[in-house]
């Protein structure tokens, strides 16, 4: 990952029988509006990583309903947007996740692209015909 971490992020870190760190959350207030998710206390994950030798098994979506679960008791949503295909299939087939939105246009995949347009000279970082999707935590 070549993004820092938020300094206001809240971050698990997942480990072993050893003790040693397989894997990593964190997550920050959703700076959105009503308008957009229809709630105004949302918390979006901002980093999700599993070490690769761990990866394909599973543990990446049960830390991230563990995180989702541990905001629904605080009273609080949580979101996450991704453009991780295995995440994205894995999500869509759980009955605790709901598809907020889905990219199926070609467009390069920039979540701040709903928000208003971007030149097409901010769109240097973007990655063309990536999809990216975005899930609220709904139980």
């Amino acid at each position: 990952m070549s993004a820092d971490i938020s300094a206001s992020a809240i971050c698990f870190e997942m480990i072993n029988s050893k003790s040693e760190p397989v894997g990593f959350i964190a997550y920050i207030n959703q700076p959105a509006r009503k308008r957009y998710y229809g709630k105004k206390y949302i918390k979006r994950i901002h980093r999700l990583v599993i070490l690769p030798d761990y990866q394909g098994i599973g543990l990446g979506t049960k830390l991230l309903n563990f995180v989702a679960e541990y905001l629904k008791q605080q009273k609080l949503e949580c979101s996450i947007n991704t453009t991780a295909k295995n995440l994205i299939h894995s999500l869509a087939k759980s009955p605790k996740w709901a598809l907020h939105s889905y990219s199926s246009r070609n467009e390069p995949a920039r979540f701040g692209a709903s928000i208003g347009r971007i030149s097409h000279t901010k769109r240097v970082s973007a990655r063309i015909g990536v999809r990216k999707a975005c899930f609220l935590y709904k139980q």
